[in-house]
């Protein structure tokens, strides 16, 4: 199985593009699923549904070589426009890394994204930068209203009547003759005539299998209210995934007091694995962090999350050990007695991943926020 590229479309001309099946991979599905303009083409044309379907079935089989064809056809192509998901958005924290990660390795290469995955996108930006070349625009409604941060642009759906409402650069049509989404500045605006014309009913008769009885309808609504149901619980279960508390036996390890040079080599120094001052539990401030150690393949390094018998405390895992295997964590403390009064057990819940976190200074979170 090998990721497909679409190589354009009427209104993006010759732009290359990468789409997956529309709705259920959409986390947000329910702010757009009656409007899906997406759904429209995946229904009428067999073989739109299936390069999206076999898009879908990839990544969420083999993530790492859904990427790898990607990154295989930016390398032997190397267009100037890249688009992400003109059906579909982004699935996970994950995902996005390494949307930001493929930016980062083909600076050459403008990629768009249009996203109702506000939560993921802007968790990713308060920690780090977002590259130059990803153009990243939240997608709304007309009506929709939504505080975004200063960087990220904004793109709106809004209905023919209603365009000089709206202030903003409004669409010409073709992506490959204008490009403004692909060269805007952040924070810029775009607006755009809405697809839906209320004629989607009529596309979905046409395109289900309708049986030949006068119960058709009946049966339609069932199919219908299944793939709901089926989706809500999809949903459901990738949200609680994401969010799931990970059991951990923990730790610790100190930087300070008195140590024989058999603890010294076993405790490691005062600094993590990148370079960067430890912060030991004891000195922790608002808007500073705590350093700890985990086993990459259970927690990665670059890891930000909270532990539930520390409430109101961030950690990052940013150093690694010999002795850290598994679900283990080596919570960083000041002295050796405070490494015993850590609980036994700790309930982790991850916040967000930085893939290239050692990049930023600290992390992101300052120098001057820690009392060492």
């Amino acid at each position: 199985m090998k990721v497909k590229i679409s190589m354009g479309n009427t209104k993006m001309g010759k732009i290359p593009s990468v789409s997956l099946s529309p709705i259920k991979s959409c986390g947000n599905c329910n702010l757009c699923a009656k409007k899906c303009y997406a759904k429209k083409a995946y229904l009428q044309y067999p073989q739109t549904k299936a390069a999206y379907d076999n898009n879908y079935k990839l990544v969420t089989k083999n993530h790492y070589k859904y990427f790898e064809d990607i990154k295989e056809y930016l390398s032997k192509k190397k267009p100037k426009y890249f688009r992400w998901h003109v059906s579909g958005d982004i699935l996970n924290q994950e995902y996005f890394n390494d949307m930001v990660q493929i930016a980062e390795e083909y600076p050459k290469t403008k990629f768009l994204c249009f996203t109702k995955m506000y939560d993921i996108v802007s968790t990713y930006n308060c920690f780090a930068k977002i590259p130059k070349n990803l153009h990243i625009f939240f997608s709304l409604w007309e009506d929709q209203k939504y505080h975004t941060q200063q960087n990220i642009s904004i793109a709106r759906s809004v209905n023919k009547q209603d365009l000089h409402k709206y202030q903003g650069f409004k669409c010409q049509g073709n992506c490959s003759e204008c490009g403004f989404c692909f060269e805007a500045l952040p924070g810029s605006s775009v607006i755009f005539e809405m697809h839906w014309n209320g004629q989607f009913d009529k596309i979905n008769n046409l395109c289900y299998n309708r049986p030949p009885n006068k119960y058709w309808k009946v049966v339609i609504m069932k199919k219908l209210v299944l793939a709901l149901a089926l989706t809500l619980i999809w949903s459901t279960f990738v949200e609680a995934k994401q969010t799931q508390e990970i059991k951990l036996r923990a730790t610790g390890y100190y930087i300070s007091g008195k140590m024989t040079a058999a603890e010294r080599a076993i405790e490691g120094g005062t600094k993590d694995r990148f370079g960067n001052k430890l912060r030991p539990l004891q000195d922790y401030m608002f808007g500073s962090y705590v350093s700890i150690a985990t086993d990459p393949r259970i927690i990665k390094s670059g890891t930000i999350l909270t532990i539930k018998e520390f409430p109101n405390v961030i950690f990052v895992a940013c150093d690694t050990g010999s002795a850290i295997r598994r679900n283990r964590v080596d919570i960083c403390c000041l002295t050796k007695k405070q490494t015993y009064e850590l609980p036994e057990y700790v309930h982790a819940t991850p916040i967000a991943y930085i893939h290239n976190i050692q990049q930023y200074p600290n992390y992101g979170f300052g120098d001057n926020i820690a009392r060492r």
